[in-house]
C-alpha cells in the first residue's frame, strides 16, 4: 500500500510545509516503472487475483490498469490478457478414531482403577464431554502440549497465584482450628499484599517481572480479588446476625482421598479437589467453595440428568461432584456448594 506513511508527521503538516508526501513517492515509482517499459519489446505483467490474509487484495495494480487504458488503441502495441487457474486439490482427511479395544480399557483401568496411580477429576470428565479424542490424547495416551516460556502470566498461572495467596491467608486458621470472625478478616486485608508476593515468588515470578506489562496489571488484579473475597465475607457477617463467625474446615491440599465409582468397565477412582470447606458456627451445613477466575455458567439450569452430559453447564456438574465426594467421605455432614466467580 503506497499510501502508507511511516512518519510521525501527519500528511496535512507535510503538505502545508511543502515536505514530500506519499504522492511524490508514488510519482517516482510510476516514473521508474514506465521508464522500464520504454525500450522493451515484450513485457509480462503477472498478478495474483486471489484474496488472502497476507495482505493480497486480489486487485490489479494501478499500473496495469493505466497500460490497458492508454495503450489499448495504439496500433503498435498488442495487449493480450490471459487468465490462468489451477484446480484446487482437495485433501480428504480421514477421521481419527480410537477403537475401544481391550488395550484401551486396560489403560483406563490401570490408570484410574482401584490400583491405579491417578483418579478421574472433574476437569478430565468435562474434557471427555467436549471431545472424547482430546480426553484420550491427554489423559490416556498422555500426549502433553509442549511447554511454552511465558512472557506474561497465563490463565493457569493467574489462577494458581490467586489460590496460593488465599491459601497462605487462611491456612494458619485452618490448622489451628481458629474461627474466622470479621475482625480476623479485617486483619487479613492488611496481609494480602505480602501473601500475593509470596504466592508469585512460589511460582518463580520475581518482583522485577511484576514491574511492567501484563504482569503488572495481573498482580494488581490478584490483590484486588483477594481483598474483594475477604470483604464479601465481612459483609455477609454484618448483614446476618446468625453468622458471626465460621470455621475453615479444610483446604484443597488435604482433599486427596478418591472415591470409587462402579462403571461398566469396573471401579473408577474419582476425585474433585475443591478449593476450601468451611462451616458457619450457627448452621449445621458445611460449605464447599469453588473459586472461578473465568466465566461460570451458573444461571442456565437444565434437566437434572443433562447437567451431567452438557459441557456448557460444567460448573453446575462440578458442584454436584464436589458435594457427592464430600458426602461420601463425610456421611454425617450436610453440605452446600458455593461459587466465587
Amino acid at each position: 500500500n503506497n499510501s502508507t506513511s511511516y512518519s510521525f508527521i501527519p500528511y496535512n503538516l507535510k503538505k502545508g510545509f511543502q515536505h514530500p508526501t506519499y504522492e511524490e513517492r508514488d510519482a517516482i515509482f510510476a516514473y521508474h516503472f514506465f521508464r522500464l517499459l520504454g525500450r522493451a519489446s515484450t513485457v509480462y505483467l503477472i498478478y495474483n487475483s486471489s484474496v488472502n490474509d497476507g495482505g493480497n487484495s486480489g486487485e490489479k495494480s494501478r499500473f496495469i490498469r493505466q497500460i490497458t487504458h492508454y495503450f489499448r488503441e495504439n496500433d503498435h502495441i498488442h495487449l493480450d490478457e490471459q487468465e490462468v487457474s489451477f484446480p484446487p486439490s482437495y485433501v480428504v482427511n480421514s477421521p481419527i478414531s480410537i477403537p475401544h479395544s481391550p488395550e484401551v480399557k486396560a489403560k483406563l483401568l490401570g490408570k484410574y482403577g482401584p490400583n491405579g496411580r491417578r483418579s478421574l477429576s472433574a476437569t478430565a470428565y468435562t474434557t471427555y464431554l467436549s471431545c472424547p479424542l482430546k480426553f484420550y490424547f491427554k489423559y490416556v495416551a498422555e500426549i502433553h502440549e509442549p511447554e511454552i516460556l511465558e512472557e506474561s502470566m497465563e490463565a493457569n498461572t493467574f489462577w494458581s497465584a490467586l489460590h496460593d495467596a488465599l491459601d497462605l491467608l487462611f491456612r494458619p486458621y485452618c490448622e489451628s482450628g481458629t474461627t474466622i470472625s470479621p475482625d480476623i478478616l479485617q486483619s487479613l486485608q492488611k496481609k494480602v499484599p505480602h501473601a500475593v508476593k509470596q504466592a508469585l515468588a512460589k511460582l518463580e515470578i520475581t518482583e522485577r517481572d511484576l514491574k511492567q506489562g501484563n504482569n503488572y496489571l495481573f498482580h494488581g488484579i490478584i490483590q484486588q480479588l483477594c481483598e474483594k473475597i475477604l470483604q464479601t465475607d465481612i459483609q455477609a457477617m454484618e448483614h446476618r446476625p446468625d453468622t458471626e463467625a465460621y470455621l475453615v474446615h479444610s483446604l484443597e491440599q488435604e482433599q486427596t482421598q478418591a472415591v470409587g465409582i462402579p462403571t461398566s468397565l469396573g471401579e473408577i477412582k474419582v476425585n474433585g479437589p475443591y478449593d476450601s470447606v468451611d462451616m458457619y458456627l450457627h448452621q449445621e451445613a458445611y460449605r464447599i467453595l469453588d473459586y472461578k477466575t473465568g466465566r461460570a455458567n451458573l444461571n442456565e439450569r437444565k434437566a437434572f440428568d443433562k447437567e451431567f452430559r452438557d459441557v456448557s453447564v460444567k460448573e453446575v456438574f462440578q458442584g454436584y461432584l464436589y458435594a457427592f465426594l464430600y458426602k461420601k467421605l463425610n456421611p454425617s455432614h450436610e453440605v452446600q456448594v458455593g461459587y466465587y466467580v
